[in-house]
């Protein structure tokens, strides 16, 4: 059985796929280092990840809020150089975002001493391979719920379209709440307790 020293001979992929209106999430962890990878590490994750059901192989470790860790389980099946498995993940809420596979991946290795006593060791980063994410789609009855939303998957030629077309109204000022009425002086405005540092072509 190989023991896990190099962080690479591990990688990690988000994967999903749609059917209809529901959206699957697998994670799947491939070993290509030598030997048959066994037990003895730890991959962890830092927004909480979740299996959709309950797997022998791997156990699931929350440490603090969404961070935690997989692991192997009793289940466990030592993986041959290029093989790997595919967990499927419970619905959660980076689905479709390009934040997926940006979980804060890391392994960490664990060995035994003559004691019994366990000793972790922090490895760095698996091999991460780009997320393949499923187009979002919005749900069928989001336009009942809220009329006015723009439910289109975005589109950076249909955004610079859509906002070239808006004519400009008066000054470009944006506050929030917006103000019922505005009328520009060109006057200053004296805010106490604030420093304000700005470059001199803004003068």
């Amino acid at each position: 059985m190989a023991e896990l020293t190099n962080p690479k001979h591990i990688s990690v992929q988000l994967v999903e796929r749609r059917r209809f209106f529901r959206l699957r999430s697998h994670l799947l962890i491939r070993y290509t280092g030598p030997g048959r990878l066994g037990p003895g590490w730890r991959l962890y994750f830092s927004m909480g990840l979740s299996l959709d059901r309950p797997d022998a192989r791997l156990r699931r470790v929350l440490l603090d809020g969404r961070y935690g860790y997989l692991e192997p389980a009793e289940g466990w099946k030592p993986l041959k150089s290029g093989k790997g498995i595919r967990l499927r993940l419970a619905p959660w809420l980076f689905a479709g975002a390009r934040l997926a596979d940006r979980q804060g991946f890391h392994l960490a290795a664990l060995t035994q001493d003559s004691k019994g006593s366990i000793k972790e060791t922090l490895l760095g980063a698996p091999l991460i391979l780009a997320a393949q994410l499923a187009p979002l789609r919005p749900q069928p009855d989001i336009r009942r719920l809220s009329p006015s939303c723009d439910a289109r998957p975005q589109d950076p030629r249909r955004e610079y379209r859509r906002h070239a077309a808006t004519p400009a109204a008066g000054p470009s000022l944006h506050v929030i709440p917006a103000v019922k009425r505005l009328a520009v002086t060109g006057q200053s405005l004296a805010l106490d307790g604030f420093h304000i540092q700005a470059p001199p072509a803004l003068a």
